[in-house]
């Protein structure tokens, strides 16, 4: 076979390659210009392909000869990055983070006589807190709550709730114990929230305080507060 018959078998339309072999009886209909339009995106290629061909690793488009990754130089993507952190579990790490702190702080500081200290003014907190009576004692956890209309309630209020509540429950009990208008319910109203020092532990509303024991967010006795945010 000629040359010219190579060419032809390769290149398909005669005038591409100036073949010597054209019947003087067809008429050649190149393919439209705006066919070919997915181009190579490998550096110094011009080829352009009728259909797309992206990389499964970078997701460029190339044509036959530099479809495959190590003939682009594509680097296969890192599996060892890191997963995105839910900004939720993040924001109770890094409150569960600092409360630690300031427990291994009390505790350096008070040593053993700090230790019996907190557990002599726990058993007078039970002695003197009020609450729902149907909680099981076993349930009954004891705060020295401070709310945000001193005028009506100069003093903290000592109360004990159940362990199981969640935090949403305990802003409300404590809200109608201490006659403040609760209006959580209302997207554009300023939201109840309660506080361990200035460490917001009731966002979300969801979590049971039994859960905050257990991550050492909260104490059995602690002094917390009722805030508006």
């Amino acid at each position: 076979m000629t040359s010219s018959g190579n060419n032809c078998r390769e290149y398909g339309i005669p005038s591409t390659h100036k073949c010597e072999q054209k019947p003087d009886n067809i008429v050649e209909e190149p393919l439209p210009k705006e066919r070919w339009q997915f181009k190579c995106s490998f550096g110094g290629c011009s080829n352009k392909e009728l259909v797309p061909i992206k990389c499964t690793n970078c997701s460029q488009n190339y044509c036959l000869q530099h479809r495959h990754p190590d003939q682009h130089g594509c680097a296969k993507p890192d599996r060892t990055k890191p997963k995105e952190i839910n900004p939720t579990i993040e924001k109770q790490t890094e409150i569960k983070n600092q409360i630690s702190t300031k427990l291994e702080d009390v505790k350096a500081k008070g040593g053993a006589k700090g230790a019996m200290a907190a557990k002599l003014a726990l058993m007078k907190l039970k002695g003197r807190a009020e609450g729902d009576k149907a909680i099981p004692q076993a349930e009954r956890v004891y705060f020295i709550i401070s709310v945000p209309n001193p005028e009506q309630n100069p003093k903290p209020l000592d109360m004990f709730v159940s362990k199981v509540w969640t935090t949403g429950k305990i802003v409300d009990v404590i809200a109608r114990r201490a006659r403040i208008k609760n209006r959580n319910n209302q997207a554009d109203a300023p939201k109840l929230h309660l506080f361990k020092d200035d460490i917001c532990f009731s966002d979300p509303f969801d979590r049971s305080i039994n859960q905050l024991f257990q991550e050492n967010i909260l104490q059995d006795g602690d002094s917390i507060s009722l805030r508006f945010v």
